[in-house]
């Protein structure tokens, strides 16, 4: 038989706690900032702005989905990744199902 010492170990979840879905997209972007990254933009495929941190512009975020979507057009059977280079930084693009993420790093 099942004894207390089994179900003692399991930690039940706060009732009250949610977990959104924007509150997972924020960890992991929260996980990419660091390392040479300045920031990080994540547009739907219509280009409303789901998230942004950092010091890029959020005014940025059509014109990023729009990129994405142009790259998606000349490779249609692949998830290209777009490379931005600037004198400031270096801008990686990919489109993944219907979210675009933008990563602005360092050059």
């Amino acid at each position: 038989m099942f004894s207390n010492y089994l179900f003692a170990k399991v930690p039940l979840p706060d009732p009250y706690q949610t977990i959104t879905m924007e509150d997972s997209m924020d960890a992991c972007i929260e996980d990419m900032m660091g390392s040479g990254v300045m920031g990080v933009i994540c547009v739907d495929q219509h280009g409303l702005l789901l998230s942004a941190r950092g010091s890029p512009s959020s005014h940025n975020a059509g014109s990023i989905a729009e990129l994405a979507l142009l790259a998606e057009k000349l490779h249609p059977n692949s998830a290209p990744v777009l490379t931005v280079e600037c004198d400031s930084c270096n801008v990686l693009i990919k489109k993944q199902d219907d979210v675009t993420v933008s990563i602005f790093k360092l050059p």
